[in-house]
C-alpha cells in the first residue's frame, strides 16, 4: 500500500510558517502527493494552488459557509442550486457524497464535493456521538469517495478538504482516516494525477496531523474493506451514495 513519509516534528513544536508540508505520499505506482496543512479560506490560495475542494454540506458557520461565497461566484452556483446541493435530502438518510462540476470555463477550481455532515445523526446509523461517527469506517469510506470522484470525475490534481465532522470534532483519529483513504484511492487509481493534498479551514490543527497514525510500508493491506458503492449522474450535480449496512460496519479504536 502507498507509504506516508511524516517530516518530523516534536509533537509540540510548530513550525513558524502558515503553510506546512507535514508529508509526503508514495503510491504503488510510484505517485507522489505532497500534503499540507494550510489552515485558510479557497480565497487565500494562489490560482491554480488547488483545483477542487472537499467539505461537509453542513452550511453557515462552517468551512463550507465561509467559502459559500467563493464558491458560488468561481463555480457559477446560482443562490436555488446552492440550497439545492447543501441542503440535498440525500444527506437526511444516506451517507453518500454530492459531486458538483464547475459551471464555468475559467474557474479556478474543477468542482466541488459535498459529504453527509457529521453533525447529522441519520436514523440507521446509531453509532454517533454529536460530533460525528463513532464508527471510524463511515468517515473513511465518505473522505475515499469524495477524493475518488475529484480524482475519477473532476480531473482533480490538487485537492482542499476541511473537516468533514461537526465543529470542534475533527482529532487525530480522523485524520489519520483521512490519510488512509487519500492512500488507498492513490493506490486503487493508477491513472491519478494527484500531486498535491492540503487540510485546509477551521478546526483542523496541526498536532492533529502529527499525531496521526499514517500507512506506512509496515503495513501490507487495507485499514477498511471497500464499499458498495452506487454513482447517478444528474444535470449540474452528481450522487455518490455508499452502501453501508449499520450491522456490517466494523468498528475500529485506538
Amino acid at each position: 500500500m502507498a507509504s506516508i513519509e511524516p517530516y518530523f516534528f516534536r509533537w509540540d513544536e510548530k513550525p513558524d510558517e502558515r503553510r506546512i508540508t507535514v508529508a509526503n505520499l508514495t503510491s504503488v505506482h510510484g505517485k507522489q502527493v505532497q500534503i499540507d496543512f494550510f489552515p485558510v479560506g479557497l480565497e487565500d490560495f494562489s490560482d491554480g494552488e488547488v483545483d477542487a475542494f472537499i467539505s461537509s454540506s453542513e452550511d453557515g458557520f462552517s468551512p463550507l459557509g465561509l467559502n459559500r461565497d467563493f464558491l458560488k461566484r468561481d463555480l457559477g452556483i446560482s443562490s436555488n442550486d446552492w440550497t439545492q446541493i447543501a441542503y440535498n435530502e440525500v444527506f437526511e438518510s444516506k451517507v453518500a457524497i454530492i459531486g458538483v462540476p464547475s459551471k464555468r470555463d475559467n474557474s479556478q477550481l474543477r468542482g466541488l464535493v459535498l459529504t453527509t455532515p457529521g453533525n447529522r445523526s441519520l436514523e440507521d446509523y446509531s453509532g454517533h456521538n454529536g460530533r460525528g461517527w463513532e464508527s471510524r469506517d463511515v468517515t473513511y469510506h465518505l473522505t475515499y469517495q469524495a477524493i475518488s470522484y475529484a480524482v475519477r470525475e473532476l480531473q482533480a490534481k490538487k485537492i482542499a478538504i476541511s473537516h468533514l465532522t461537526a465543529s470542534g470534532g475533527f482529532n487525530h483519529r480522523t485524520a489519520a482516516d483521512h490519510l488512509a483513504a487519500l492512500a488507498d484511492v492513490c493506490d486503487d487509481e493508477a491513472a491519478c494525477a494527484l500531486s498535491y493534498f492540503a487540510f485546509t479551514g477551521c478546526c483542523i490543527h496541526f498536532e492533529h496531523l502529527t499525531q496521526a497514525a499514517l500507512p506506512s510500508r509496515s503495513h501490507h493491506s487495507r485499514f477498511f474493506s471497500p464499499a458498495n458503492h452506487s454513482l447517478s449522474k444528474g444535470t449540474f450535480y452528481d450522487v455518490v451514495t455508499i452502501g453501508l449496512n449499520p450491522p456490517d460496519i466494523d468498528r475500529f479504536f485506538h
